[in-house]
């Protein structure tokens, strides 16, 4: 029974952490402009700029949204 709960538990857990990696937001690069106000408000610092262009890492983002207040240009889309 221990076992049974423990696999259930484990198996939620990994769905859960799957599902919030699918459902992150994400950087339209045509509209970035590398200006990195999403960068400065990130609290988990997910968010780089690559070749002058806001890039967000799904792993280390905690999708709070702060970002896509936080752009001017509204180059970055959430995917619900």
């Amino acid at each position: 029974m221990k076992l049974a709960l423990i696999s259930l538990l484990l198996l939620l857990c990994i769905l859960t952490v799957a599902a919030m990696a699918l459902e992150k937001p994400f950087v339209d690069k045509s509209a970035c402009v590398g200006c990195k106000d999403c960068a400065g408000i990130c609290p988990t610092a997910a968010i780089s700029l690559e070749s002058e262009k806001a890039s967000i890492d799904p792993e280390i983002c905690i999708d709070c949204k702060l970002c896509i207040q936080a752009c001017p240009f509204k180059a970055i889309k959430d995917i619900k």
